[in-house]
């Protein structure tokens, strides 16, 4: 049944989904940015290689998942997760050379898969 999965079309969708369900715009800018109002942005200039994109991903799948009853994704997500830890533990050994904003915005996502795992 896995083999059935249109990985790039349910990455895609859970991706889209995530972004609806959890980005959310500030309709008063001067009192509130919002909640990772700009992560699709961020997403969508992000390299394939960033810990940004990987996090989106697997907090995309959890979240996804949990929603459609999907275990598979889930579970892809927890070995996702795994893999990130370390990559991410590096980035912030750097200190001064990594993105902060984007550095912030993955221990956030994280945080969110955490909670919804």
């Amino acid at each position: 049944m896995q083999d059935s999965y249109n990985k790039s079309g349910v990455e895609q969708c859970a991706l889209a989904n995530f972004l609806d369900d959890y980005c959310i715009g500030s309709k008063n800018r001067s009192l509130s940015r919002g909640y990772l109002d700009d992560l699709g942005l961020m997403v969508s200039c992000a390299e394939s290689s960033s810990d940004l994109l990987k996090a989106a991903k697997i907090t995309s799948f959890v979240s996804f998942g949990n929603k459609t009853g999907d275990s598979y994704l889930i579970y892809q997500a927890s070995i996702m997760y795994a893999e990130l830890l370390y990559s991410f533990q590096s980035t912030m050994s750097k200190g001064a050379t990594s993105n902060t904003i984007e550095a912030l915005t993955t221990a956030v996502l994280l945080g969110l898969y955490e909670v919804c795992s």
